[in-house]
């Protein structure tokens, strides 16, 4: 039913049979003219399926009229156009009658057998042709032969995946999911790897990420390479060793564990699936450089985690928790820190004394097994191994899952989660060949539908694209904010709407989308802005302006110039060398839409509800313009309501791996936001990682 690249809303028929009686056959030219005709008025949406799913059919069968000739009334005086109507009904009923009946392959295997078939959306697609390919199964597979059209695997997979970034992260996402993204990159060659690399960097704008860097990560020593040491001192100079970068990553990307193969495709991997599960800190700088430094573990490092060797200190989260923050962790009881306390002395004490290890044991085991106590439970072997570093030991006794396909088969088992047990059972490293699985505290991507009250703050992406605080698909390469766009809907939401906006299912979606835990608020993951001094075209609809006031907050040490709509033109730290008026002058002389307001000094410009942070500081101001910009632009009479009017709005948000679907009232739709042009669809954003639509009923 659709082509071998499959879009929304994309139909394609492979062949088409017009079967009737010898006696009444039409005109070939005009029975096709008019087949088609009918089949273009025909409603193609299958009933009970996803938005967004894609479905084969693989025969459809319909019973239809005569085919009289069009504009003439048939013997019996009726409209032949009534018979196309029916044909179309006739159509219609079957596809959605064949709709009900599909089979899912993602998740079941029997659906070679069936007559349709359905895939959520582009990406499972992808992940389930490659799925086939490692098992062997795509000609077996009917519709793969509509999928592929003709063309070969390779040839497909770097068209339609490794070439599109927005696409590649996801399938690779689902793969890993089902324990196949490790075995499908082991295949994969070096250019089609830094192809995929080159795509994702280009797909999701990428600052930091180097695309060549893989030069850097080629097997070495366990210690850092000549190019990372100063030619003087002898002295490291990258950010990230070896091993720091292995803990970093391996903590996102747990599946690098059973990586020992070329640094391309473990680049590939670690991007692809951290660009999902932890999209803040994937465009930072320190994932780039751990990725620049990360190599495969070698027997030496094996050897350091099996003797106990305490791993190198760990740089500081970096996420603060200060206690002034929402975010701020809570305070144990008593009762937990006892508990705690125990669990932690009862290891310590097991570590120290270990005791014999039987010599029939050690035969079995190897040289290097390790037996604890016969009083030591999961919960102190656990504990042991986070203190030594060995985030690979698990017990022996845990329960593998045997793999779907059939022996032989090159794709590994996952493992299950581990089986608690009260018996003592000894520690053994985790296989190499084995893929593990994603850790349960990593935010889960999967497709959802949530209905929110404030679904027009989505509308506020097009302001931000305007403001170019982001790129769009247009600017792919704009270096914005270091905020997720997420983060900063999040922010404004909670700022606007207070407690009401945090119990509202829109909170968790978001915080979902950028990666972080819902009880965390949005924060920076870099650096913020030091200070808040618009560009001009933010400050163009004031232009020109007549007035400002000036003044110098004392507590935080900053100028402030204030527009009479009320909000900050400038805040920024003070400088001591000159004076308040000075200083405010030469910042206006900055910009040509205040270049000829005049000042009035302020006496009382001190802000104590502003936090000092820059970050938060600089978020404020933006909340205050933003408000600003829409009492203008809606035509309201306060800021406030222009909020309510804009972001106050019953919705039902979609969201999947690759997309953001908000479906609104067009009833409800006020016209000023129309005019404003803020009801257009951002389409890709690449710092948000999701094609955000607009969808009006």
């Amino acid at each position: 039913m659709h082509a071998g690249s499959p879009r929304r809303d994309a139909l394609r028929l492979d062949r088409v049979v017009l079967r009737g009686a010898e006696d009444a056959r039409p005109d070939p030219l005009r029975a096709r003219l008019r087949l088609e005709r009918t089949l273009a008025a025909t409603d193609w949406t299958p009933a009970g399926l996803p938005p967004g799913a894609l479905l084969f059919v693989r025969r459809l069968r319909v019973h239809g009229p005569g085919f009289d000739v069009p504009g003439r009334a048939s013997a019996g005086g009726r409209d032949p156009f009534a018979d196309d109507r029916v044909f179309a009904e006739r159509v219609a009923e079957t596809l959605r009658a064949q709709g009900r009946a599909a089979r899912r392959p993602w998740s079941d295997d029997a659906a070679a057998d069936a007559e349709a078939v359905w895939f959520e959306d582009e990406d499972e697609l992808a992940a389930c042709l490659v799925r086939d390919w490692l098992r062997g199964r795509i000609a077996q597979r009917w519709w793969w032969r509509s999928v592929l059209g003709g063309d070969g695997i390779d040839t497909w997979l770097r068209r339609e995946l490794l070439a599109r970034g927005e696409r590649l992260a996801p399938t690779l996402h689902r793969l890993a999911a089902a324990s196949s993204a490790v075995a499908w990159l082991s295949r994969m060659d070096e250019a089609d790897a830094r192809a995929g690399l080159t795509s994702l960097v280009r797909a999701y704008a990428l600052p930091h990420l180097r695309v060549d860097g893989s030069d850097a990560m080629q097997p070495a020593g366990p210690g850092s390479s000549d190019a990372d040491r100063d030619p003087v001192s002898g002295r490291s100079t990258s950010a990230s060793t070896p091993r720091l970068a292995r803990r970093r990553l391996q903590r996102i990307v747990p599946e690098l564990r059973a990586v020992a193969w070329r640094p391309a495709q473990a680049r590939l991997l670690a991007c692809g699936l951290a660009l999902l599960r932890a999209p803040t800190e994937a465009r930072t700088r320190r994932f780039a450089e751990d990725l620049d430094a990360w190599r495969p573990a070698t027997d030496a490092d094996d050897m350091d985690t099996r003797a106990g060797v305490a791993p190198a200190a760990e740089d500081p989260p970096m996420e603060d928790a200060r206690p002034d923050r929402i975010d701020a962790l809570p305070r144990m009881s008593s009762r937990v820190r006892t508990q705690v306390g125990g669990r932690l002395r009862r290891a310590r004490i097991a570590n120290q004394s270990p005791g014999p290890v039987p010599t029939k044991l050690r035969d079995a085991l190897g040289e290097t097994a390790e037996v604890p106590p016969l009083n030591t439970t999961h919960a102190d072997i656990d504990e042991r191994s986070r203190a030594s570093g060995d985030v690979d030991a698990r017990p022996a006794a845990s329960p593998c899952a045997t793999s779907s396909m059939p022996d032989g088969d090159p794709v590994p088992p996952a493992l299950e989660a581990l089986a608690p047990a009260t018996v003592a059972t000894p520690v053994i490293a985790q296989p190499r060949d084995v893929e593990p699985a994603a850790p349960d505290a990593m935010p889960v991507v999967r497709a959802r539908t949530i209905v929110t009250a404030h679904g027009g703050l989505f509308y506020l992406l097009n302001a931000a694209l305007t403001l170019g605080l982001y790129g769009d698909f247009t600017a792919p390469r704009a270096q914005g904010l270091s905020l997720s766009p997420w983060d900063l809907l999040a922010w404004l939401g909670q700022h606007w709407f207070g407690r009401a906006f945090r119990r509202d299912p829109l909170w968790r979606l978001l915080a979902d989308l950028a990666g972080r835990a819902p009880k965390r608020a949005p924060s920076w993951r870099v650096d913020p802005p030091s200070q808040w001094a618009p560009e001009d075209d933010w400050l163009h609809p004031w232009a020109p302006m007549a007035t400002l006031e000036h003044g110098v907050d004392r507590c935080a040490r900053r100028l402030q110039l204030r527009h009479p709509a009320g909000f900050a033109v400038f805040d920024v730290p003070r400088d001591t060398r000159l004076r308040p008026s000075a200083q405010a002058r030469a910042l206006c002389l900055s910009r040509e839409a205040v270049m000829r307001a005049r000042l009035r000094p302020s006496p009382s410009m001190s802000s104590p509800a502003l936090p000092v942070d820059p970050g938060l500081r600089w978020l404020h101001r933006f909340a205050e313009y933003m408000a600003a910009r829409l009492m203008r632009a809606l035509g309201t009479a306060s800021p406030c309501e222009a909020v309510a009017l804009l972001c106050r709005h019953a919705a039902e948000v979609r969201c999947d791996a690759s997309r953001v679907e908000i479906a609104l009232s067009l009833a409800h739709l006020p016209l000023p936001v129309r005019i404003a042009g803020l009801d257009r669809d951002p389409g890709w954003i690449p710092a948000a990682g999701r094609d955000v639509r607009f969808h009006f009923s």
